[in-house]
């Protein structure tokens, strides 16, 4: 029985494809996942703040409205000086 003798290339070649080390085509798939999800909680996120500030806006006009026709409906009589 004669033993095959592999050059130092080949065996770490070998090696590698055991122990599934260099596979790029799932570490791509998995970053573009990653990125995708990222933009989608991102969008998500903007979308949340976007509809919060915006409720406050409406919010705070609705009560400044509330508080000018107050204001203007009430009778000013300045005190008179002895």
């Amino acid at each position: 029985m004669t033993e095959e003798s592999q050059t130092s290339e080949a065996f770490i070649k070998e090696i590698f494809e055991e122990s599934g080390i260099a596979k790029p085509q799932e570490d791509e798939e998995r970053i573009s996942k990653i990125i995708s999800q990222t933009r989608r909680n991102v969008g998500t996120r903007d979308f949340i703040l976007l509809t919060f500030v915006r409720f406050w806006l409406v919010l705070t006009e609705i009560v400044c409205k509330i508080f000018a026709r107050q204001a203007k409906n009430t009778d000013y009589k300045p005190k008179k000086s002895p």
